[in-house]
């Protein structure tokens, strides 16, 4: 049996009573038509090449996905559905794969870089929005070693740390892009609101903060000499901060919003001003 709950996906039950829940993709603008002749129609055709329920009703939700963000009554094509499906495959891909880069299996690849005599150095921080302040500072950690390692905070570390709309990126596209910089090795994720466990574990030389910081005020000072390294403190580019950019973001939406806004309320005035 499958139950469809609108955007929240479809809920599946066996013969033997076993329940499973699989959730949609959000949709920014969804329309009420066709929602559930499209995921019947992809169901049952994903049946007829796969004795699969799950994965054949993954591909419904995802024809119904396609069919909901179209006006009026609208067909699903091949071609969108493959692209759909394939998109969706890759992003499950790349979770798992970010899931099995942990900090275990990283300490030990860099261990024979150390015996090597290598310099790892070691920043961490959000990266939310990426902009030329977070450029400087990891261009200016390359330069202290050989191995330049990012922690990246988790979605969840992000919320407690700069509240509940923070991030604005997901984990996976803060870490592709913080990967994709030239002098960046290795990224890594950790859960905690301080890399203190992963300094533990990865043993950095050096460990790079960006501000103005003191040893004194980072938690995770402690953690670092005790691994014998040390703590470099870059200055910040002036202005340059996440925050920053998102409120000048929102300052030039409403500056964009304006004229309408003072159309509308001409026109209830009549033209008196």
């Amino acid at each position: 049996m499958a139950i469809t709950l609108g955007g929240e996906g479809v809920f599946l039950l066996d013969h033997q009573g076993h329940e499973r829940h699989l959730p949609t993709a959000s949709v920014a603008r969804a329309h009420d038509v066709g929602a559930g002749d499209s995921f019947t129609a992809a169901l049952f055709l994903a049946l007829t090449v796969a004795d699969d329920i799950v994965e054949a009703a993954r591909i419904g939700l995802d024809a119904a996905s396609i069919a909901v963000s179209r006006v009026h009554t609208a067909s699903v094509s091949h071609h969108d559905l493959l692209q759909r499906v394939s998109l969706r495959s890759h992003n499950e891909q790349s979770k798992a794969e970010i899931g099995r880069v942990d900090a275990i299996r990283l300490a030990a690849i860099l261990e024979p870089e150390r015996q090597a005599g290598k310099r790892l150095i070691f920043t961490n921080g959000i990266f939310d929005i990426l902009h030329a302040g977070h450029i400087h500072l990891l261009r200016q950690a390359r330069e202290l070693g050989d191995i330049l390692v990012v922690g990246v905070n988790s979605d969840a570390s992000a919320r407690r740390l700069k509240g509940a709309r923070r991030p604005i990126n997901g984990l996976r596209e803060r870490m592709a892009l913080v990967s994709a910089l030239d002098g960046v090795d290795y990224v890594v994720p950790f859960k905690e609101e301080t890399p203190t466990e992963l300094i533990r574990l990865l043993r950095p030389h050096i460990h790079v903060k960006g501000g103005d910081y003191a040893n004194e005020d980072l938690p995770e000072a402690g953690a670092v000499q005790e691994a014998g390294g040390q703590v470099v403190i870059i200055p910040l580019l002036g202005g340059m901060s996440t925050s920053a950019v998102i409120d000048r973001i929102a300052r030039m939406a409403m500056l964009q919003q304006a004229p309408e806004h003072v159309s509308s309320v001409r026109e209830e005035g009549r033209g008196s001003w």
